[in-house]
Formats: C-alpha cells, sequence, structure tokens
C-alpha cells in the first residue's frame, strides 16, 4: 500500500480490512454465483427427468389419472377372476361327464366281453362276427 498524504496508520488499517473484507466478499459472491449457477443446472436436469417422466406415464395410460387407470385395471382384474371361475366350473363338469363316459365305456366292454363269452359257448358264428365289429366300434379299432 502507498501511503497517501494525511493518512494515518489507523486509516491505512482501516482501508486494509475494508479491502481485505470487500476481496472475500467478493470471493464469496463468485462462490454464491458457481454454486446458483450449479444448482440451476441441476435443477433443469431434474425438471427435463421429471417432465419426460410424465410424458412417458401420460403415454402408458393415454394421459388418465393413475387412479382411474388403477380402477380400469382393477375392474379387468376382476372380470378375468369371474370368467376364470367360470371356465373352472365348466371344467369340473367335462370332468364329471368324461368320468361318465369312461365308466360307461368300461360297463360296455364288459358287456361286450359276457356277449362273447356266451357267443363261444353258443358256438354262433353270425352272432360271433357281430360281436367282433361291435368291439372294434367299441375300441375305436
Amino acid at each position: 500500500m502507498e501511503r497517501k498524504y494525511g493518512e494515518t496508520g489507523t486509516n491505512i488499517r482501516i482501508k486494509g480490512a475494508l479491502e481485505a473484507t470487500l476481496k472475500e466478499l467478493e470471493n464469496q459472491g463468485k462462490s454464491l454465483i458457481e454454486e446458483v449457477t450449479r444448482k440451476n443446472e441441476a435443477y433443469q436436469s431434474l425438471n427435463k427427468n421429471y417432465l419426460d417422466t410424465q410424458r412417458q406415464r401420460n403415454g402408458i395410460f393415454d394421459g388418465k389419472p393413475a387412479e382411474e387407470a388403477e380402477a380400469m385395471l382393477r375392474k379387468a382384474i376382476d372380470e378375468a377372476q369371474q370368467q376364470f371361475d367360470q371356465f373352472k366350473e365348466v371344467q369340473q363338469q367335462l370332468n364329471i361327464n368324461m368320468t361318465r363316459a369312461d365308466t360307461q365305456r368300461d360297463e360296455l366292454l364288459s358287456l361286450l366281453a359276457k356277449l362273447e363269452t356266451e357267443s363261444k359257448a353258443a358256438g354262433s358264428k353270425k352272432y360271433r362276427t357281430g360281436f367282433v365289429i361291435l368291439m372294434k366300434k367299441a375300441t375305436g379299432h
């Protein structure tokens, strides 16, 4: 520092302290500007991501609110469950019918076997031929 006319030691110290304070405030100002710039850039990036995500979300549900989309999905699930229950009932009935048909087939085969035995015992060739045809039809051969 250069001493000017009329400056005293106290004034010089005050001036030096003020200059140092001013320099520190300028440095803090620069740091604050840099921090605000960084935070603004981070905000812009986050905001862009938010807007992109919101656009994508709106595309998923055709722009409908999530609650409405959830209600639609819940309704679809309920309807699918009802259809499943109906199919399950139909399957159970088909299983019962299949069991009945299997039982009737077994009874028919048993009856046919009995008739074949009786036919052999009777020795009737005509009766035996009819039986063979019935057996082939019953067994699918």
